[in-house]
């Protein structure tokens, strides 16, 4: 990205990522971008910030129903049963990254498209002069509109995206999703377990 908006863009000032995080409080609020992946389309959000753990702050829809509580069990069990254990599997993301902050973001809300649960955007992890549209931190959202219950394998299944960007930011799409799945296997979530099923009926097929 950064290489294709010098040439073709003809971006030249580029800022170095921040060396010191910002002093986020709960109750927070920011408008954050998002895709509406249904739609092909960059949405704002209207996000607070309703969850602070250890590794990661949690931003919800101000129209959303999620409460403090339900954002910090978020935070809670993305500190405890994800973070360390992933990080275990495949090594780190970018850290501190492009805001200078060691805990990641995630953003539930709604509007993000019918065909989605979750996604990771790698667009937020550059500076604005690079991608307008960018959030300027390490995150990944969530899809109000298509989850339900215990999402801790979605949360590990998309941390392990972001890994994988600054481990090898040009991996095959294909592998990338299947490392993501594994992941979820090798952390105990057995939901997607249909899927190796389904490989070793047509194993052909990526």
């Amino acid at each position: 990205r950064v290489d294709l908006a010098r040439r073709l863009r003809g971006v030249t000032d580029i800022p170095p990522a921040r060396t010191t995080p910002h002093n986020y409080m709960l109750g927070t609020r920011e408008l954050l971008w998002a895709q509406d992946i249904s739609n092909d389309r960059t949405i704002q959000v209207d996000a607070v910030l309703r969850g602070i753990g250890e590794h990661v702050y949690v931003w919800v829809d101000s129209t959303a129903q999620l409460t403090n509580a339900d954002a910090q069990i978020l935070a809670d069990n993305f500190d405890t049963q994800i973070y360390h254990q992933v990080r275990e599997l495949w090594g780190t993301e970018a850290s501190p990254g492009i805001d200078g902050d060691t805990r990641l973001h995630i953003l539930a809300a709604h509007g993000l498209g019918n065909t989605v649960a979750a996604y990771f955007a790698s667009r937020h992890a550059y500076p604005e002069e690079i991608v307008g549209t960018s959030n300027e931190r390490e995150m990944f959202f969530i899809n109000l509109d298509g989850i339900g219950g215990d999402i801790t394998n979605i949360l590990a299944h998309e941390f392990q995206h972001m890994i994988r960007m600054n481990l090898d930011d040009d991996e095959e799409t294909w592998l990338d999703e299947g490392f993501s799945t594994f992941t979820e296997l090798y952390l105990g979530f057995d939901d997607n377990l249909w899927m190796a099923g389904s490989f070793f009926s047509n194993p052909g097929t990526q």
